[in-house]
């Protein structure tokens, strides 16, 4: 694992709220490698396999990705970053893992009235503390 990342230091004022495993970020991440909760692989096509998804879906965004860090611009319309954030992606081992949905909503499911139906397998909404509507991509999936 490359050296990335910042380690919280012992002089912090509030290291004391930290468990201990957790100060090095890499032990934390190392666990979850472990723990299987992250993939690691040799080249893209492993990961994609690793991660369920479908055939050239990885390895084609990381192409376009690493297209946008060798022309210095970000080719995403919605947000694009900052160009001292285009770092390639060329150096094994590369790291993945499954995020699922609920990572920045409540854990209380969905509230649905009897006027509105669910949506579409490919479209979840609800209103939930964030307020978002996510799409989910079943077609990315094997």
């Amino acid at each position: 694992m490359r050296n990335i990342g910042k380690v919280i230091p012992d002089d912090d004022p509030l290291i004391d709220r930290v468990p201990e495993w957790q100060r090095d970020w890499r032990n934390a991440f190392q666990m979850m490698v472990d723990a299987g909760a992250v993939k690691e692989c040799d080249t893209i096509e492993e990961l994609e396999e690793a991660l369920g998804l479908r055939e050239g879906v990885l390895v084609q965004a990381v192409k376009d990705w690493n297209a946008a860090c060798e022309a210095g611009e970000d080719t995403v319309p919605t947000y694009k970053y900052d160009p001292s954030w285009l770092i390639p992606i060329s150096e094994p081992p590369y790291y993945g893992a499954k995020l699922g949905g609920n990572l920045f909503a409540t854990k209380c499911g969905l509230r649905i009235k009897h006027q509105e139906a669910a949506a579409s397998r490919s479209y979840r909404c609800g209103r939930q503390s964030h307020g978002g509507c996510f799409r989910t991509a079943p077609d990315l999936l094997r």
